[in-house]
C-alpha cells in the first residue's frame, strides 16, 4: 500500500468517526416540549366559538349524509354589530363534503341551532379535514394571536373594521390553518394572519399599509 492509499484510508476513518458522532448526538438529543393549547370556553360574551358550534353542524351534516366530512368553517363580525372582536361570532358557516354523493352542503349555526343544509354538486373530488385530535386552536385563540401580532395596533387607528376567520386546509399537506383578517372598509387597509390550527404557530402575517 503506497503513501496515497494510506492517506485516503486515514481520511475515511476520520470521516466515519465524525458521522458516527453526529448520529449519536442526534439520537440522544432531547425532544422539544409539545405545545398544548386547551380548547376555548364554549361561549364568550354571548357568542359562539367555532368549536362550540361544530357539534350542532356535524349532527345536521350526518343527517344529510352519513359520510359527510368538514371542509371549512367561517365567520365574520364587527364591533359595529355590538360585539367585541374577541367575542364569539353570532353565527358560523360550515361546509361539508360527501365523497359518496360528490356533493357539498353549507350549514349555518346560530345560537346552537343549525340551518337546513344547502346542497350543491362538487365538480371534482375534494379533500376534507381530519379534525380528529388535530383541531386544537379554537376561534378566540386565533383572534388573540392576531391581536398580539399587530391587530390591536391596527384597530387603534380604524373605525369601521370587521374581523373574518376561516378554517381550512392548505395545498396537499392536509395541515389545518386559520386565516384571520381585519379589514377596514373606509381605508381598505387590512392585516391578515395564517395560523396552524393544531400547534398555534403563526405561519405568516401580511398587512396593508
Amino acid at each position: 500500500m503506497n503513501r496515497f492509499e494510506w492517506i485516503l484510508g486515514g481520511l475515511l476513518v476520520v470521516l466515519l468517526v465524525i458521522v458516527g458522532g453526529l448520529a449519536f448526538m442526534l439520537w440522544y438529543r432531547p425532544a422539544a416540549p409539545e405545545m398544548v393549547i386547551q380548547p376555548a370556553e364554549a361561549l364568550l360574551e354571548g357568542g359562539q366559538t367555532a368549536l362550540s358550534a361544530l357539534a350542532a353542524a356535524s349532527n345536521q351534516a350526518k343527517v344529510w349524509q352519513p359520510d359527510a366530512q368538514l371542509l371549512t368553517a367561517t365567520a365574520t363580525w364587527s364591533a359595529q354589530d355590538g360585539r367585541s372582536y374577541s367575542s364569539g361570532a353570532a353565527s358560523w358557516a360550515f361546509t361539508y363534503y360527501s365523497p359518496g354523493e360528490t356533493a357539498v352542503a353549507q350549514i349555518s349555526v346560530v345560537e346552537n341551532t343549525p340551518s337546513p343544509p344547502l346542497v350543491s354538486q362538487a365538480d371534482i373530488p375534494l379533500t376534507p379535514m381530519d379534525i380528529s385530535g388535530g383541531w386544537k386552536i379554537d376561534s378566540p385563540q386565533a383572534v388573540t394571536q392576531i391581536m398580539e401580532n399587530g391587530g390591536a395596533d391596527f384597530l387603534s387607528n380604524k373605525s369601521s373594521t370587521s374581523i373574518s376567520l376561516s378554517l381550512n386546509t392548505v395545498g396537499g399537506n392536509g395541515r389545518m390553518e386559520w386565516l384571520v383578517s381585519l379589514f377596514d372598509e373606509q381605508s381598505e387597509d387590512f392585516i391578515a394572519m395564517r395560523l396552524d390550527a393544531t400547534s398555534g404557530e403563526v405561519l405568516e402575517i401580511v398587512q396593508k399599509p
